[in-house]
């Protein structure tokens, strides 16, 4: 069962050609910074302790460029294209390690995502200050990197590293936006909008491993016959900053 994902953004800084007429192209760069949101929840604690929380990797610093072509004054097509570098998600859960020691393993993951976003403009085309809508659909590659340590007697030194990588995720976003012109050619524009999206790992990938092992094999999860995962992982992305 899909997950869905609900982010909130806003642009910090928008670069563009400060009107919408007909025929006419823009250009932005984009740079934002995204708040996790979704109905993900991450296990954390010790068998006497144990909490969850909502997540979503999609969290972290968001650039992106932009460009959009008006077929009409109010009704053009757009083309992003943007970075996620993601934060960091820690959490700690009490294990069993290689050498049979039950002990406290530290974990932090980081995903980051490339995407790739077309999307239908609607604009009210007014000169200073312009409210706009869009609405499209994100082509993304997504990756999550997890890094474990152990503490407590016992303990295996080192870090141990995996990455998660997937095939193409899709989602769908829409969004409402305000720009504000700054001159004929220069706008300052602030945006807000949800993006439904997971990401579904295909590969794990043992990049390094604790000071004395050797590196786990690497696994590819297949498809089952019901068109799910042997993954059985669905991970969310959202992020607050400018749609990329």
């Amino acid at each position: 069962m899909r997950k869905v994902l609900l982010a909130a953004t806003i642009s910090i800084l928008f670069i563009q050609q400060a009107d919408a007429q007909k025929g006419r192209i823009y250009a932005s760069i984009d740079l934002g910074y995204g708040f996790p949101s979704g109905e993900g929840t991450w296990l954390s604690g010790t068998e006497s302790s144990r909490s969850a929380s909502f997540y979503s990797f999609g969290a972290g610093l968001n650039i992106a460029a932009s460009g959009s072509y008006f077929f009409s004054d109010h009704i053009g097509a757009g083309l992003d294209i943007g970075y996620l570098f993601g934060s960091p998600l820690n959490s700690t859960n009490q294990i069993n390690n290689n050498n049979g020691n039950a002990v406290i393993g530290n974990f932090v993951n980081t995903g980051s995502l490339f995407a790739i976003t077309p999307n239908l403009v609607l604009s009210l085309n007014h000169e200073k200050i312009n409210p706009y809508a869009r609405f499209g659909i994100v082509l993304g590659a997504a990756s999550v990197v997890e890094k474990a340590t152990e503490e407590g007697p016992g303990e295996i030194p080192g870090t141990n590293i995996e990455l998660l990588t997937g095939d193409l995720s899709l989602g769908f976003y829409g969004a409402f936006g305000i720009r504000f012109a700054l001159s004929d050619k220069l706008s300052l524009e602030a945006e807000l909008f949800d993006r439904t999206m997971t990401f579904e790992p295909t590969q794990a990938v043992n990049t390094q491993t604790f000071d004395g092992l050797q590196k786990s094999p690497t696994i590819t999860f297949s498809k089952n016959i019901d068109n799910t995962s042997s993954s059985n992982t669905q991970l969310l992305f959202s992020s607050l900053g400018h749609p990329d």
